[in-house]
C-alpha cells in the first residue's frame, strides 16, 4: 500500500521515465495518404538522424553512408501500389567473369534467404542487386519500424558485399567511390 507521503515520489518517477519520442513530440507514423518521397526525406533528414540523402535522375531517393546506413541504397515510392522498394547494387569491376560475380551470388542468396537477390545488367555493367518491398497501404508507414527496416536492409546488403574477399565488385564504401 502506497502512502499519499510517497505518492508524488512515485509520479516523479514516472515522469523521468516517460518515453523520450513522448516528450519531442514526434510524429510515429505517416498515414497512407501522405507518404510521400518528401515526407520520407524529411525523417531521414531530421536532426537526431541527419541521414546524407539525394534525390537521383530518376526521381528514387539515394541513401547514402550516415547514421546507422552502413552501405549506400535507394529508396523507390509507388504511391499506386502504395509500397516502398530498397534497392542495393553491387557492380563488378570491368573485366570481371560473370561467373565470378555469380558465385558471391550463390553466397549471399544462401546467408540471406529473406532478401530478394538478383544477377543484372545494364549500362554501367553487370551487379548484384537486393530488393526488398514494403507495403503501406493498410496503417501506413510506422516511422520507428521504418528505420530498423533501412538499417537492417543496409546492413545486410554490406554483408552481401563483404562475401566478395577478391574483391570482384566495386564496394563503394571501400573503394570511395
Amino acid at each position: 500500500v502506497c502512502s499519499s507521503d510517497l505518492s508524488h515520489y512515485i509520479m516523479d518517477v514516472v515522469e523521468e521515465t516517460r518515453c523520450k519520442s513522448m516528450d519531442i513530440g514526434e510524429k510515429t507514423l505517416i498515414e497512407p495518404k501522405f507518404v510521400t518521397l518528401e515526407a520520407i526525406n524529411e525523417i531521414l533528414i531530421h536532426r537526431s538522424r541527419a541521414v546524407h540523402t539525394e534525390y537521383e535522375e530518376n526521381g528514387n531517393l539515394k541513401l547514402n553512408r550516415s547514421w546507422r546506413i552502413a552501405y549506400p541504397f535507394s529508396l523507390q515510392l509507388s504511391p499506386s501500389k502504395k509500397t516502398v522498394t530498397l534497392y542495393a547494387k553491387g557492380y563488378g569491376r570491368e573485366g570481371v567473369d560473370e561467373s565470378a560475380i555469380q558465385k558471391i551470388l550463390q553466397t549471399a542468396k544462401k546467408k540471406l534467404t529473406h532478401f530478394k537477390l538478383h544477377l543484372k545488367k545494364d549500362a554501367k555493367g553487370l551487379y548484384i542487386e537486393m530488393r526488398h518491398v514494403a507495403d503501406y497501404a493498410a496503417d501506413g508507414l510506422p516511422i520507428r519500424l521504418f528505420l530498423v527496416l533501412l538499417t537492417n536492409f543496409s546492413l545486410r546488403f554490406d554483408e552481401v558485399m563483404a562475401l566478395d574477399k577478391d574483391e570482384q565488385l566495386i564496394h563503394v564504401v571501400r573503394d570511395k567511390v
